[in-house]
């Protein structure tokens, strides 16, 4: 009877240790849900939109492998982890407009406050890179503010010297670009920062979840972290000139798509298959 007993204890125990693990995981991708769900309902930016589940997606593979168990009901930690997801989720139903910058700041404190629940291991905190990752979300617009101006006067000149290349005559004059009687403007929101900030969050994902180990590849990697997106934002800008030039009705649809519309996300898609397809190139030739 004690033998039955003793196997019984076992098996709870062992039970209640992958329930405990499955736990944290499931709050963390319910939480990565709603997060979607909500970014979605406002119609924010769709940048905004795409940005966030690459970071969903890389915080799901983060924890995917990881033993992440969940604390004593009884804990302080846990009781102000509880307090903060709370309110945090509370704040998140009087989101209803995208004039409403809480939607920055939904990931990173959902987050955050769902790793107070969790064990911390000594040496080894196991939510440091999930926090990491959910803060890249409003580091975005400091991103966009520090380089966005850099990145502005590179554009613009290196656009021009592309349309040059490609025989159109084009006509500098401060950020406009001529060509015949067509004008390209290359204002705030032309100079790729988007573009660049989605490459750097991506390989910033594949270094924590499958790191390359040699110097040489890691500053090849981080060459290309800067050129592929600089380059495909001046191809785009460039097809947008040669679009406002053309003798055609479509014209304006063009346009309108590649610059305003999810057209000109294409090209952050693009920057980063062709990193993605250097970098685990790359991986795989350190793994053989």
């Amino acid at each position: 009877m004690n033998y039955i007993n003793l196997i019984f204890n076992r098996r709870f125990k062992i039970y209640l240790t992958l329930k405990n693990k499955s736990i944290i995981k499931l709050i963390i991708n319910l939480f990565l849900l709603w997060n979607t769900f909500k970014l979605f309902q406002i119609q924010a930016d769709p940048k905004i939109q795409l940005l966030s589940g690459l970071l969903s997606v890389g915080i799901y593979f983060d924890i995917e492998d990881k033993d992440l168990n969940i604390q004593s009901f009884r804990s302080k930690s846990f009781v102000f982890g509880i307090f903060l997801l709370a309110i945090c989720i509370f704040r998140s139903f009087y989101l209803i407009t995208p004039l409403d910058k809480y939607y920055y700041l939904l990931l990173p404190f959902g987050i955050s406050s769902i790793s107070l629940l969790g064990k911390q291991v000594k040496k080894n905190n196991s939510f440091r890179n999930i926090i990491f990752l959910s803060f890249l979300l409003p580091s975005r617009r400091l991103f966009f503010y520090l380089f966005n101006p850099i990145l502005l006067f590179l554009t613009k000149y290196l656009t021009y010297v592309f349309l040059l290349c490609l025989g159109t005559n084009p006509i500098l004059e401060g950020r406009s670009i001529f060509i015949n009687r067509s004008e390209l403007i290359i204002s705030t929101g032309c100079g790729g920062t988007d573009n660049m900030f989605f490459v750097i969050c991506s390989v910033i994902i594949y270094l924590l979840t499958l790191k390359l180990r040699n110097p040489f590849n890691l500053k090849i990697v981080y060459f290309l972290m800067f050129f592929v997106p600089l380059l495909t934002n001046v191809i785009r800008n460039a097809l947008l000139a040669i679009f406002i030039n053309l003798e055609t009705n479509n014209k304006d649809v063009l346009f309108y798509f590649f610059h305003d519309s999810y057209g000109s996300l294409i090209f952050s898609l693009f920057s980063v298959l062709i990193l993605s397809f250097i970098y685990f190139k790359l991986l795989n030739e350190e793994l053989n």
